[in-house]
């Protein structure tokens, strides 16, 4: 018997009895498309593993930005220019060393640094850096470029400020719009395909460049009714920008956004997840692309847990780091055909790739935890379970000394308590057809697997049988 549903993403219900179901460094992933479909129609694979790169410092890394063949990371309070052969120089201080950085650069050689209290400009063609002057009229709090604009919001505030175009050292002080369909307090300025979308505590404004004089900027009279329920949490996805969002009800959610269209693409049994912990205010987000999967990354520090938000399958799925909890990532950039990843913990910069299985050198444990399996409540012998694997990269290279190995438990009463581990064999590395079966499984009315996986070899799992005595009551 088939068992349904075994591949999927994170969607816990507000009960263990209802819906538990988890995977964590799982990804999902479609097999196939309409008129071409797959053997099943989602498998899961690993998440991607990742090598230590470059340490900058011994502080986490606050901010990544990449121009051409640099890339810019500002670790505590020092500006790093880093090269691909590795070399890094400072080249520059701020007078902060918590809290996210901003950067942006425009096409005259400018990089500006917002670190929410001043802002800096490196130029990287005279390699001098300083702060601007003047300054914003008020602490800038988040940084966009736009239409040769460097645009700042401003703390405590529904304005915004605009600096002279392609000149970040210069900021009039007559340059100021604000939000004024729904006033509130504007937290995030974010550019997306050159709308200027303008994030308060209560509701999202879109503005575009007019043209008009003295000021360019105007409203497109849009107006999203999601504020900001977590200032770092704003990422652009693909063609979308997503946030943890605050409605004007109160709810929490993740929402995504193009254009005047915002849409939530959380789910009631992360929502109330989300709800337990002490606050979501310093939730943080990520966005990356990746072998077709375009990802939203947000992770809460308070509940020490990390959700991803596939676009690509519509999926939530979840990640973790080995004796961490939450996912050790804080931000990404694309360099030189290289995904980055900085370390929420300390300097260190990491390759993140599919095809790394290790994490800095520590297994990534993937498990998925099943849907609820029953009959009307009937009392079902369980005798056999078999998971269909395959390991090591398709039709390419094995390593036939490496053994995969998996492990399996299950729950007879809705997930409150387990079996023991069971330990079964994948085979070496690259073996394709080998059954991996538990056996006496035994008497339940209701059945809840888990799933775990720790390889050294790329490990895809396509689905799930089971062999069932059906029982009359």
């Amino acid at each position: 018997m088939l068992l349904e549903d075994f591949i999927g993403g994170s969607y816990p219900a507000q009960t263990k009895n209802a819906n538990l179901q988890r995977s964590i460094n799982l990804v999902p992933t479609i097999t196939g498309t309409p008129g071409a479909e797959g053997k099943t129609p989602l498998m899961l694979t690993n998440a991607p593993g990742m090598d230590l790169w470059k340490i900058l410092g011994d502080q986490a890394i606050r901010g990544l930005h990449t121009v051409d063949n640099t890339l810019y990371a500002v670790s505590g309070h020092i500006l790093y220019k880093v090269r691909n052969d590795l070399s890094a120089v400072a080249v520059g201080e701020l007078e902060t060393t918590e809290g996210k950085v901003w950067l942006e650069h425009n096409l005259n050689f400018e990089l500006a640094v917002v670190d929410g209290k001043n802002i800096y400009i490196y130029n990287w063609n005279t390699d001098t850096f300083a702060k601007s002057n003047p300054q914003p009229v008020g602490q800038p709090t988040s940084l966009a470029f736009i239409d040769q604009f460097f645009v700042v919001s401003l703390a405590n505030s529904f304005f915004f400020q605009i600096s002279e175009p392609n000149n970040g050292m210069v900021w009039p002080p007559d340059q100021l719009g604000s939000a004024e369909a729904n006033p509130d307090n504007l937290l995030v300025v974010w550019n997306l395909h050159r709308q200027l979308y303008l994030l308060g505590s209560d509701s999202t404004e879109i503005f575009y460049n007019a043209g008009t004089s003295p000021f360019p900027f105007q409203t497109t009279s849009g107006v999203i009714d999601w504020g900001l329920a977590a200032v770092d949490s704003v990422a652009q996805v693909a063609d979308a920008i997503a946030w943890l969002g605050k409605h004007k009800d109160g709810n929490v959610r993740v929402v995504a956004a193009q254009g005047l269209q915002a849409a939530v693409i959380s789910t009631p049994g992360l929502e109330a997840r989300w709800r337990q912990y002490s606050t979501t205010s310093n939730a943080f987000s990520f966005s990356f692309g990746l072998d077709g999967h375009d990802f939203y990354v947000i992770t809460f520090p308070s509940g020490n847990e990390t959700f991803v938000y596939d676009f690509s399958t519509a999926l939530w799925h979840e990640r973790e780091s080995y004796a961490a909890g939450a996912w050790i990532a804080r931000d990404c950039a694309k360099f030189v055909e290289k995904y980055i990843v900085s370390d929420r913990r300390n300097g260190n910069l990491y390759t993140m790739s599919p095809g790394l299985t290790l994490e800095n050198g520590q297994p990534v444990v993937g498990r998925r935890i099943s849907p609820h399996y029953w009959n009307e409540r009937k009392r079902v012998v369980c005798n056999a379970v078999e998971v269909e694997f395959e390991t090591g990269p398709p039709d390419g290279p094995t390593v036939p000394a490496l053994e995969s190995k998996a492990q399996l438990r299950w729950s007879k009463d809705n997930g409150h308590t387990w079996s023991n581990w069971q330990q079964a064999s994948l085979g070496q590395s690259g073996e394709r057809a080998k059954r991996v079966i538990w056996r006496r499984i035994g008497l339940s009315r209701d059945l809840v697997f888990e799933l775990q996986v720790a390889n050294e070899t790329v490990t895809r799992i396509l689905g799930a049988n089971a062999e069932f005595t059906l029982g009359e009551s």
